[in-house]
């Protein structure tokens, strides 16, 4: 006779109790025991057809909502940055879930720190370990200088629980996350991220899947969960013993699937083991609920959820007729394989029996059938179908590649390249193949700039297809937003893009970034000497990048009286400045003060300055 084989449960390191010492919480620590279920269904985005979501989703105090390539102090629910003409630093990434379709939010810093996430999440249940946990990648790319780093706050009820430091250029998603203890009575709390660095250059950032999951003991079986317990038909029943130390009365809810996804109970409550006797061939999975008191147990909100097992009952002879494409290898047993044909396996459950397993394997080699098209400013191919089935993943170039459930699809391409493509199912089949279209029929145009005047930029687009309509995306700091030459005065560097449309129909985007420069810096003397030997005679603006217009300059004394006044004069000309007269009659020696207003050639204001010169004889 077979022996019962127990499987022992591992002891709890915590028991989800009411936690009261101390009162205080554990912060920047993840939970070291299982979870619970996520009660935040908003973490993650959402998931829809569209790359965006249009309607503003009112998450983001102090931020403002767009479809659109965000820029500074804006943000986006997208489910790949590659919906928009990215700016050069930026990855183009996909959000951070298996499915394609999946959203993920995109903050482009403000230029001043501050809140960029505020949500109340509902259904906690006080006086209980939670852990919180979050994915965020900078979206500056790995090898981008003099851009900084987010660092973001994790608030809980205002107070913050967790920092992140400075979220490295990896390319990569980082999870981050924190324990706390929900306030006593609590059913809800209130969520918010802070960025503690500056926009403007830098700081941008994807955030996804966020979690909340209750917090409690370590509770996984004794062996390894990724390993099913081999059964046959004619086995014995099979017991599953629930070992738990560190209380006298823990509450345990036994649950059963079978096809992991749908759980219903099992067995008695509370009790510590349980048995397995359905001998019906299948796969079974077991897992148990608990928490510390009656009232938790009940709740799915406050309780965790143990590791899972798997017991697969075998019959003692199955047949499996199955596919891979080339590239691929199947695992039979011990036995990879890679060709077709007809094998036998025999495998032997923990209990010592044993199952005879015939497969028939085809492996095939991937083929996918497409037309090439070719249209004004619209190239690509068509492709009608594939010998292996499945939802495909496209993509073009090693660009992120995009999910289609079923073909053909349209897929554009760049014409006058090769491009490399790539094509792979749900179950892994590959194919890849090139493609590349000659005899471009595309319009050629380009945005050039030119600096007018200091901080001020003329735009000018450049085309051998005539321009029929134009918008310019910064239209807030344009002087005109649907003409192709406009004038833009900006205080920091600045992005600036243009979508266009052409006599011939194509369509075209186009951006740069405008630099900003500092503005000028004058240079005044603080003494003169008027006395006509022709050194220094006149006290005047001094500029070594040209003349600039000077709007008004004036000099009082130390009385206060005005004694020169000068308008629309001009940097570096001594015609302008003063002489050291009052109407005519030398000046006194002394201390006179001074207010110089200057402006570009436009009429903006460069600043004005104010300090003092002495007269000497």
């Amino acid at each position: 006779m077979i022996h019962l084989r127990e499987i022992r449960l591992a002891k709890y390191i915590c028991l989800l109790v009411v936690i009261l010492t101390f009162g205080l919480d554990v912060q920047g620590q993840v939970c070291t025991g299982n979870k619970g279920i996520n009660i935040f269904k908003d973490g993650d985005f959402g998931s829809g057809a569209s790359p965006l979501i249009l309607a503003n989703p009112n998450i983001a105090p102090g931020y403002t909502y767009t479809t659109g390539l965000p820029s500074d102090g804006f943000y986006s629910i997208t489910n790949n940055t590659g919906v928009w003409n990215l700016y050069p630093s930026w990855l183009s990434i996909r959000n951070n879930s298996p499915d394609p379709n999946g959203y993920m939010m995109v903050v482009n810093a403000s230029f001043s720190p501050g809140v960029f996430y505020d949500k109340t999440i509902q259904d906690i249940c006080g006086n209980t370990l939670y852990e919180f946990s979050a994915d965020v990648i900078n979206l500056i790319k790995s090898n981008t200088a003099n851009h900084s780093d987010p660092v973001i706050d994790f608030l809980i009820n205002g107070q913050v629980r967790f920092s992140t430091g400075l979220i490295p250029k990896n390319e990569q998603w980082n999870t981050f996350g924190f324990t706390f203890i929900a306030p006593e009575n609590a059913s809800s709390v209130r969520l918010t991220l802070r960025n503690n660095a500056p926009g403007g250059f830098g700081n941008d950032l994807a955030l996804d899947n966020i979690s909340f999951r209750a917090c409690g003991p370590s509770a996984f079986v004794g062996i390894d969960p990724e390993k099913a317990i081999l059964l046959c038909t004619d086995d014995d029943p099979f017991t599953i013993k629930a070992e738990i130390q560190g209380s006298t009365n823990p509450r345990i809810i036994w649950q059963i699937s079978r096809d992991g996804l749908v759980w219903d109970e099992y067995g008695e409550k509370n009790a510590l083991d349980i048995t397995h006797d359905n001998f019906t061939v299948g796969t079974y999975y077991y897992r148990y609920l608990t928490a510390g008191d009656d009232l938790s147990i009940l709740n799915e909100k406050c309780r965790v959820i143990s590791d899972e097992i798997t017991v697969q009952v075998l019959p003692l002879e199955y047949y499996i007729t199955d596919s891979i494409c080339s590239n691929q290898i199947y695992t039979l047993g011990n036995q990879n394989i890679n060709t077709s044909g007809n094998y036998q396996a025999t495998l032997t459950s923990s209990r010592g029996c044993d199952s005879i397993v015939y497969l028939t394997l085809k492996v095939i080699e991937p083929e996918v059938n497409f037309v090439e098209y070719d249209e004004i400013c619209n190239h690509g191919i068509d492709i009608s179908q594939a010998n292996f089935t499945g939802g495909y993943f496209i993509g073009v170039n090693n660009a992120p590649s995009n999910y289609v459930n079923t073909l053909p699809y349209r897929l554009p391409l760049k014409v006058g390249i090769d491009n490399d493509i790539i094509i792979e199912n749900d179950n892994g089949c590959v194919y890849n193949f090139n493609v590349s279209l000659p005899d471009p029929m595309e319009v050629l145009a380009t945005l050039d700039t030119a600096i007018i005047s200091t901080n001020i930029y003329q735009l000018t687009v450049q085309s051998d297809v005539k321009v029929t309509n134009i918008n310019w995306n910064n239209n807030d700091k344009l002087d005109c937003n649907a003409c192709l030459t406009p004038k833009i005065k900006i205080t920091e560097d600045t992005n600036i893009s243009a979508d266009l449309v052409f006599e011939n129909g194509c369509k075209l985007s186009l951006s740069t970034l405008l630099k900003f420069k500092e503005i000028p810096k004058f240079i005044f003397s603080n003494i003169f000497s008027p006395n006509g030997d022709g050194s220094n005679d006149v006290f005047y603006v001094a500029y070594a990048d040209g003349n600039i217009a000077i709007k008004n300059f004036q000099i009082y004394d130390r009385w206060g009286s005005l004694v020169f006044s000068n308008q629309n004069g001009l940097t570096n000309d001594k015609t302008s400045g003063w002489d050291g007269k009052i109407n005519g009659v030398d000046a006194g020696v002394g201390v006179y003060q001074f207010i110089i207003d200057t402006e570009d050639i436009f009429g903006y204001s460069l600043g004005k300055y104010t300090g003092s010169i002495t007269l000497v004889r």
